[in-house]
């Protein structure tokens, strides 16, 4: 039930495997740094803004480039390589974080993110190769992705207890170079070259559908992001906690990621993608609504727990993969990252400023702090996709001339 179950075809089952293995690498990476460099930052800084800051610059990066090396890969014809120079540049840049200061460390990893944006074309890459399940293979990368992440949450506390960021800043950089070497003996795919002109590279068929399905995402990221941002900072200062904990109650939502993504993937191939994306933008409304009204840890843990980053990212990605064409895939599931990281900049660049500025508004019967204000914040904000995302048409069926909410989806 909770593993791949589709056939994947001869011709492309070794490339499948090696897209699946980086996927885990790359997993890794973002599980060592996802409490850490917010521990890290508070830690030589104590201050939740520049926990913001520091968060907030690489995700606009991302924005710019998720889109820039879809376009490169419908243009070359490739997803291969920019993969695996993205990721080997990446790498570098790792190795002299130890011995910057905060500013550097802003302006490094603010380079740097250029080139792990990259990454998110290894989803098209799957898409590409699986075209008649293209729920259940983004499933599968989120699987081994989810996979990666847990063991990079449960570890990263501790050596960053034991270690620090001098140790997991050169990890980091050794495992971004193994992710861009497993990529190398791949195969080309049978991926056309584009004929692209700088006018087409903002054209997409169903651009109207995508545009629409891109505001609901960016603002629920927007959301969403200044919650992560300080959460391990909450974490440590409200809940008591230390690195070793924060790092294995991180680590839950990877766990339930990892068990139900593949699930995830075959219900939205065989069901529709429509209400799993509707319910994914509800699922993180409930949760930030729990955290407002609760300080419990155990209530904290068990919503935390809640893998609604595989709802969205399965939904999103498998419609945004129906309503583009071969050659223009790169640049929607480009769109798709490029609209989640422009509101993860602007929710991280928020979080630490909103945190003083609402915690004032919240009655005090619900035993205000400062982080009480961020999460005020996301519950307000989530409002809005929530209600929008009931006029997202269904992508799944043929034939959809009359799509709901007006939008007429055109078929490849």
């Amino acid at each position: 039930m909770f593993l791949p179950t589709m056939k994947v075809p001869a011709k492309v089952a070794r490339d499948y495997r090696l897209v699946l293995m980086a996927s885990f690498c790359y997993g890794l990476v973002d599980g060592l740094l996802f409490i850490t460099m917010a521990l890290y930052v508070n830690d030589k800084s104590d201050s939740l803004a520049m926990v913001g800051y520091i968060a907030s610059l690489p995700f606009l990066a991302i924005f710019v480039m998720s889109f820039v090396w879809g376009a490169v890969a419908d243009k070359v014809g490739s997803y291969k390589w920019p993969v695996i120079i993205g990721n080997f540049a990446m790498g570098i840049m790792f190795f002299p974080m130890p011995f910057l200061d905060l500013r550097g460390l802003f302006i490094v990893r603010a380079i740097q993110v250029f080139f792990y944006s990259a990454n998110v074309l290894g989803v098209a890459m799957v898409t590409e190769m699986l075209p008649k399940n293209k729920g259940e293979g983004t499933a599968s990368v989120s699987l081994w992705t989810s996979i990666g992440w847990l063991l990079g949450g449960v570890f990263s506390g501790i050596v960053y207890f034991y270690g620090g960021m001098p140790i997991i800043f050169p990890l980091c950089g050794m495992l971004a170079f193994v992710t861009g070497a497993i990529l190398i003996p791949m195969g080309k795919l049978d991926k056309p070259e584009a004929l692209i002109t700088v006018k087409d590279i903002f054209s997409l068929k169903n651009g109207r559908v995508i545009g629409f399905m891109l505001l609901i995402i960016g603002i629920t990221y927007i959301a969403n992001r200044a919650v992560f941002t300080v959460f391990p900072v909450y974490l440590a200062h409200i809940q008591g906690l230390n690195a070793v904990q924060i790092g294995l109650l991180s680590s839950t939502a990877g766990i339930m990621g990892a068990i139900v993504v593949v699930a995830i993937g075959r219900h939205v191939d065989r069901s529709g993608r429509r209400p799993m994306f509707i319910f994914a933008v509800f699922s993180y409304l409930a949760i930030w609504i729990v955290l407002l009204f609760t300080d419990n840890l155990l209530l904290v843990i068990l919503v935390w727990m809640v893998p609604s980053w595989s709802f969205m990212s399965i939904s999103a990605t498998a419609m945004i993969s129906d309503l583009t064409s071969t050659k223009e895939r790169g640049r929607g599931i480009g769109a798709f990252n490029s609209a989640l990281n422009l509101g993860q900049f602007i929710g991280a660049l928020a979080s630490g400023l909103v945190a003083g500025w609402l915690a004032p508004a919240i009655p005090s019967f619900l035993a205000v702090h400062e982080f009480k204000g961020v999460w005020l914040f996301a519950v307000i904000l989530l409002i809005v996709p929530f209600l929008l995302a009931f006029r997202v048409p269904e992508t799944l069926k043929k034939g959809l001339a009359k799509a709901r909410a007006g939008h007429k989806i055109e078929e490849e």
